[in-house]
């Protein structure tokens, strides 16, 4: 048994594989696999609380995002909660994800413990309507998985 701040892990699966997370095929993932498509050419922007580029199922996916929190410097969106790197392995992991081949762009605007302004997640949304990276593309899907502010 492990304990995480304050929860109770009963287990902790080592090396993920797509077995150990069956319940993702309920999205009906394997049908757009089966016919090649694994998330090429997306960009998914994680407005939360950052993302951990260095994850191993993150690696080599995760794009220079801003950090709108106003701590820390503006480039840095590394997760000191831990949700939006759980949200973005969710999405784009190399073997627990939805699409392994997303880009995720990490917008913080949710601080260490998961709380945020309102006024940062309106800002952070006009930055998105403007993003464009090196070649020109843009974010192609916004996922918010955000529950509390506070002002």
């Amino acid at each position: 048994m492990l304990i995480l701040d304050d929860f109770i892990v009963e287990s902790v699966i080592e090396k993920p594989s797509e077995d150990a997370f069956n319940f993702l095929n309920l999205s009906g993932r394997k049908l757009f696999y089966n016919q090649g498509y694994y998330g090429q050419n997306v960009i998914v922007a994680v407005v939360d609380t950052g993302v951990n580029a260095e994850h191993p199922e993150l690696k080599g996916k995760v794009l220079q995002g801003r950090n709108f929190c106003g701590y820390n410097r503006e480039t840095w969106t590394d997760d000191d909660h831990r949700h939006g790197t759980h949200v973005a392995g969710t999405i784009a992991g190399e073997k627990c994800g939805i699409a392994p081949k997303v880009k995720i762009l990490p917008v913080k605007v949710l601080d260490g413990g998961g709380y945020g302004k309102e006024k940062d997640i309106i800002e952070a949304c006009k930055w998105l309507k403007d993003w464009k990276d090196e070649k020109g593309s843009r974010v192609d899907i916004v996922s918010m998985s955000l529950s509390t502010t506070k002002n």
